[in-house]
């Protein structure tokens, strides 16, 4: 049995790791004829045959020669989730004139994804060049097989330790989960110089020799949750004052003599009750007549109007007289009348001191904050929760997403104008977090349509892409003639209208048994599943496990026979169920773990791999082991937009380069070989891609 405070814990760590960005797999536009880049000869220092990470060996081949690398730059943005069905509509239409002209001079296609098209998965196989059965990220969450539990698949962190005297013996730490060696640190010690900007899911940064590197996506907030915000209201009733919810915290602004006052909760006491959290009090003074409001938090103290953003805060959580953990925040007045509502940002890491480093060198993100500003640096920077719950609106939502671009912007353009790296990599996310809260907008039948707010915002995404443009244009602009441009995305979208409880139709159809004959639950974490007679269970948005003697705790599927006739019936009966409702298929393909994946880390992907059909996705309530009693259900929040758990065959990303390339049908998988070869630097024969240019 799980306790109640265990349980509010995993929901919190949990959900969040449910909405976040995702990927997509290959679809094929064929290029126009290509002509191959006549490579420079170059030379690799040493042989990269004995590098390994972990015990994970690459093996090169025997006697490579020593090449001339060459000095000519090769720059990637990446655009997390941009469609190509709007892209080229709106390219067509020439509202994308700067990715439009880069296609006209060099190449243009589809870019195939993983299976899963999932961010982790997809920005892993980018930065190493192997499939998911070998880096070991198969989704944005894993589950412990002995007691069927969820928790984050990319990673984890470990507490800092002290003496008894409260002085630091052990720092903060962040661990990966990922396997094998990105492209960029082995491209390192063959000498090219680089600096990645924003990689999604490099947290820890890795140790780059001869680079820089800040890591984004991936990066926790200081209560070491994926992004928490604050609400803080007037009118907030008094039951839900400390409510956590989905990736946020509700707080009662409370009068204190002449003041508002309410408490800010950051990390947990690690020196002392790890069950409690460090406050720091905040103190508001409200100008009703100025419709501004004084917010003061520690020694800081700033007047900022309704509709407004307050400077950065850095609050300083005291956890022992030795050791302090470092943030920054800021405040938006949602309104001053008739009550007072404030959005409070998450608790960044300090970038000028952060509690667990976000950069290598260490000090690279202090540089990049007294050169141009504190920034945000938690990974799931744009707040799509906040605007899911309806604690924010969307100009406010939008108005951010496009503010953190032009940093992102400055600073791509910054580094490149150093002209010190020879490779470059910066990755832009708003792309993909404004489709997921935008694609409701654009799509009629979504049961979140609303056609005056589409009249405001219909145009969301597009701006966010026109914005994508205008980068493209600026760093077009500052390479030379001889440098190499390629622009891609990880994956594509669909409408996410409606959901199907994956747990409840194995329940239905006799996969899955739940105690006391019930028929369905109202409780998460599978929590009254009979395991005894359960053959299968779903998490996260669209992995199926069998119940598998000797893997889960209560296994009582064989590993020989039975196991893949338990596979096929259920990949054979997900295929074929439709929406009463539309009439139309809900899965496109059930993918079998084994035939998808291959690699040492098989053990831990899926038995099954859900592609759902445009339009459909794994309900909110089957990514939380939920079984509810309806089969299909209707998608009633802001988040409209998704890919998670999409067909990786129709959800391709996009790839375009100021050169021709010699390979039809590019792949994600292609990037990390296509890297190093520009280079000179041969591919390591665990990576199967392909170079493309």
């Amino acid at each position: 049995m799980i306790s109640p405070q265990d349980l509010d814990i995993l929901k919190f760590r949990y959900f969040f790791l449910l909405i976040l960005g995702r990927h997509v797999e290959v679809s094929g536009v064929k290029s126009n004829t290509m002509r191959r880049r006549e490579f420079l000869k170059i030379t690799a220092r040493a042989s990269l045959a004995a590098m390994s990470v972990g015990q994970f060996p690459f093996v090169l081949g025997c006697g490579q020669k020593s090449l001339e690398r060459a000095e000519n730059r090769l720059v990637v943005l990446g655009f997390d989730g941009v469609e190509p069905s709007l892209f080229e509509s709106w390219a067509s239409q020439g509202k994308l004139p700067h990715m439009q002209s880069l296609a006209d001079m060099g190449s243009y296609a589809h870019l195939g994804s993983t299976n899963p098209p999932n961010s982790p998965v997809a920005w892993s196989t980018f930065a190493t060049g192997l499939n998911p059965g070998e880096h070991n990220i198969f989704d944005l969450i894993k589950r412990d097989p002995q007691n069927y539990l969820p928790n984050l698949a990319t990673g984890r962190t470990e507490d800092p330790e002290f003496d008894t005297k409260g002085r630091l013996v052990k720092a903060p730490k962040a661990i990966t989960y990922r396997d094998g060696r990105p492209f960029w640190v082995l491209a390192g010690e063959s000498g090219v110089r680089s600096a990645i900007l924003n990689l999604p899911y490099a947290f820890p940064p890795d140790i780059i020799k001869n680079g820089r590197m800040l890591s984004a996506l991936g990066t926790p907030d200081l209560r070491g949750t994926n992004s928490t915000f604050f609400y803080l209201a007037t009118d907030l009733p008094e039951k839900e004052s400390g409510m956590s919810i989905a990736g946020g915290k509700l707080l009662k602004l409370r009068a204190l003599g002449s003041y508002l006052a309410a408490s800010i909760e950051g990390p947990q006491d690690f020196a002392g009750n790890k069950r409690k959290r460090l406050k720091v009090p905040l103190r508001c003074s409200l100008n009703e007549r100025s419709k501004s409001v004084t917010i003061q938090l520690q020694d800081q103290k700033h007047s900022i109007q309704e509709g407004h953003w307050s400077p950065w805060y850095c609050v300083e959580f005291q956890m022992t007289p030795h050791f302090s953990a470092k943030s920054i925040c800021r405040f938006h007045v949602i309104q001053t009348t008739p009550e007072l509502r404030l959005y409070l940002s998450p608790l960044c890491f300090d970038p000028r001191d952060p509690y667990i480093p976000i950069s290598t060198p260490t000090d690279f993100s202090r540089r990049l904050a007294e050169s141009l500003g504190l920034f945000k640096t938690v990974g799931w920077v744009h707040d799509t929760s906040a605007l899911n719950s309806e604690r924010i609106d969307e100009r406010i939502f939008l108005e951010e997403a496009l503010a953190i671009m032009d940093w992102r912007e400055n600073m791509t353009l910054t580094q490149l104008q150093k002209g010190k790296d020879q490779l470059l990599i910066s990755v832009f996310t708003a792309t993909d977090r404004a489709a997921h809260m935008f694609y409701r907008l654009l799509d009629s039948k979504h049961p979140r349509y609303d056609a005056r707010l589409a009249g405001q915002y219909g145009d969301a995404l597009l701006r966010v892409y026109q914005k994508a443009d205008h980068v493209v244009g600026q760093v077009m602009a500052a390479l030379g003639k001889n440098d190499t441009l390629i622009v891609l995305s990880d994956h594509g979208f669909h409408s996410f209208r409606r959901g199907l409880n994956v747990n409840s139709w194995l329940v239905q159809n006799g996969f899955m048994t739940l105690k006391r004959g019930k028929l369905y639950s109202k409780k998460e974490f599978l929590e009254e599943v009979d395991w005894s007679q359960t053959q299968a269970y779903s998490l996260g948005t669209g992995q199926i496990y069998i119940n598998l003697q000797g893997r889960e705790g209560h296994g009582i599927v064989s590993p020989y026979g039975e196991y893949e006739e338990v596979i096929s019936r259920i990949a054979r009966g997900l295929e074929e169920v439709r929406d009463r409702l539309t009439g139309e298929r809900i899965v496109s393909k059930a993918y079998k773990g084994h035939s998808t994946y291959h690699g040492r880390h098989l053990q831990d992907a899926p038995d099954i791999r859900l592609g759902f059909k445009d339009g459909y996705r794994t309900s909110w309530e089957t990514t939380l082991g939920g079984i509810p009693k309806e089969l299909v259900v209707p998608n009633t929040k802001k988040w409209s937009g998704d890919h998670a758990a999409s067909d990786t065959a129709d959800t391709p990303g996009i790839i375009l380069c100021n050169k021709k390339w010699v390979k039809d049908h590019p792949n994600i998988i292609d990037m990390a070989p296509t890297c190093l070869v520009y280079f000179g630097i041969q591919q390591p024969v665990e990576m199967t891609g392909e170079a493309i240019l």
